[in-house]
């Protein structure tokens, strides 16, 4: 009888969620920010919209890098290159609170796991900080995290597109701890926070 009960049990919850997933949509969005005075940090979203909660994930890349030649009269010319990656996959949510016709408010959240790249030479070599220590290596110990809150709103022009406004916070952490050498261990710990507004543009299919 139990295990009737639970088969019962778990048949119901499967049909629930899939009676939800089979009334969802699709989500995609983009959503130039104006931050950093202005300076714009563009990114997309992919999610899945079940009633007024919506679950997406992203994927934002940065990358900087170059090359420097040091030419000296009567010296050997010092060339240096450097190449830096930065990948910030996140997911989050999105869950829309108020409805007043074609506008609809919302609240929403994700987190994100940047991680960092970094290569540089030095006339070929690896560049170093101390004997033994390169930069690639102490990069390659920062740990960051971070974390983003917004409200905003969308206007719906049909039942699949709309273009909205959003406003809100951004929060970085990061932490570092490494040996250097036999008799220092660096230990840091730091934080930044900023706000921003974008326009969002989104499509729900």
């Amino acid at each position: 009888m139990k295990a009737l009960l639970r088969v019962v049990v778990v048949s119901m919850f499967l049909l629930i969620i899939a009676s939800q997933f089979s009334f969802g949509q699709l989500a995609f969005g983009v959503k130039p920010a104006a931050t950093l005075q202005g300076t714009a940090l563009n990114s997309a979203y992919f999610g899945y919209k079940i009633s007024n909660l919506v679950i997406y994930g992203g994927f934002e890349y940065i990358h900087a890098g170059g090359d420097v030649d040091i030419k000296e009269t009567g010296s050997a010319t010092l060339s240096y290159s450097v190449s830096a990656n930065v990948c910030v996959p996140y997911i989050g949510a999105k869950y829309f609170l108020l409805n007043s016709g074609s506008i609809k408010g919302y609240v929403s959240g994700n987190i994100s796991k940047p991680w960092l790249s970094f290569s540089g030479t030095e006339d070929g070599e690896e560049l170093e900080i101390t004997s033994g220590l390169t930069v690639k290596d102490v990069v390659g110990d920062i740990k960051l995290w971070g974390f983003q809150v917004a409200v905003g709103s969308e206007y719906f022009f049909s039942d699949n597109f709309s273009i909205g406004g959003e406003f809100g916070v951004r929060l970085l952490t990061g932490s570092f701890n490494k040996d250097i050498g036999t008799d220092v261990n660096l230990d840091v710990s730091a934080g930044a926070s900023l706000t921003y507004s974008a326009l969002t543009l989104n499509y729900y299919f």
